[in-house]
């Protein structure tokens, strides 16, 4: 197996962060086609063709090659790991994109701590992020809430205490009300609502984690070397969080179909994290399209259809959630 030179990150602890702390900016690029096609092939996923070919982009009325919303979030996701250090555990993770990300651009990763709040045994830290592209134009933006231990009491582990599923998920922001005229369209995503199909379970492998690792520039050991993960207290080799979009398009629930409009694009994403998802679990993915909805854009009539997946370890522990929001155009 192709060797990977893995990099531990620093030690920090809850006392390390003060509110309005800013971290070093991160860049990235240029980004190219060929990153956009290594994410593909990380999630298996390559039936959005206007990310990887302009002839598909430019006909469905886009400006060209769009890389992937959940592919820049899941770099951003990276970022924050280094920046928060090995004993942070990151509980929740929502982005929006708020531009379009062409190939060829540089981006700046961006993050401060908003907001400190000390806890038994060390304290919750929240961040907010951004990506920027080389124009000055902000393309993502991103809350994060970490979990870290306190110094003093760095010998154990911080305890977690999960928050409920629907605490977790931001708001979509899409509470507008569809425009008189609208009402065929959005009858049609009514029709949408409810489980997508049967729940689906799907083995966590090995290579599959170590693609996804080195794709999105997450090079802690604990995705590579067994010994070390559970040298940290995990039961052995850990997927990082991206590994959720593997499990999304590996599943066979039905994908809604639209009757308009020539593209489905991304807006934003809510992640809340429970379990370590470890190598040689088995996953099982619960998805339901939990909202539908119609708004008039500058362009004409926008769909906007949030899903939402559960994520279960074969113990029967809920491991994530996954809130997404589309928007058809």
């Amino acid at each position: 197996m192709r060797p990977v030179l893995s990099v531990e990150p620093p030690e920090l602890f809850f006392e390390d962060f003060d509110e309005g702390g800013e971290f070093p900016v991160e860049t990235r690029g240029p980004l190219m086609v060929g990153h956009q096609v290594r994410w593909a092939g990380a999630t298996d996923n390559y039936d959005s063709e206007f990310h990887h070919d302009e002839y598909v982009a430019k006909a469905q009325g886009l400006p060209g090659i769009l890389l992937s919303g959940p592919f820049i979030a899941a770099w951003l996701l990276s970022s924050i790991n280094r920046w928060m250090g090995r004993e942070a555990r990151v509980l929740r993770f929502a982005d929006r994109n708020t531009g379009w990300i062409m190939p060829r651009e540089v981006l700046r990763f961006e993050g401060r701590v908003a907001s400190t709040a000390r806890q038994e045994g060390g304290g919750l830290v929240d961040l907010d992020c951004r990506v920027e592209n080389d124009r000055g134009v902000t393309v993502t933006t991103a809350r994060a809430s970490l979990l870290l231990p306190s110094r003093e009491k760095s010998a154990k582990r911080a305890a977690l205490s999960p928050l409920a599923p629907e605490e977790n998920a931001r708001e979509n922001g899409t509470e507008n009300r569809a425009p008189v005229g609208a009402g065929a369209l959005e009858a049609e995503l009514q029709k949408m609502l409810g489980p997508m199909g049967e729940p689906e379970t799907l083995p966590i492998e090995l290579l599959a984690v170590r693609r996804m690792a080195t794709t999105v520039e997450d090079f802690d050991p604990i995705h590579f070397d067994e010994e070390k993960a559970r040298s940290r207290g995990y039961r052995g080799i850990v997927a990082p969080w991206p590994i959720l979009w593997l499990l999304y398009f590996n599943c066979s629930h039905q994908r809604p179909q639209f009757s308009f409009g020539k593209a489905t694009v991304h807006g934003e994403d809510a992640y809340a994290f429970f379990e370590p998802i470890i190598v040689g679990d088995s996953i099982t993915v619960e998805a339901a399209v939990t909202d539908a909805r119609v708004k008039e854009g500058r362009s004409g009539l926008l769909g906007f259809l949030t899903t939402e997946r559960r994520f279960v370890n074969g113990s029967g522990k809920l491991c994530a959630t996954l809130r997404t929001l589309v928007i058809r155009r």
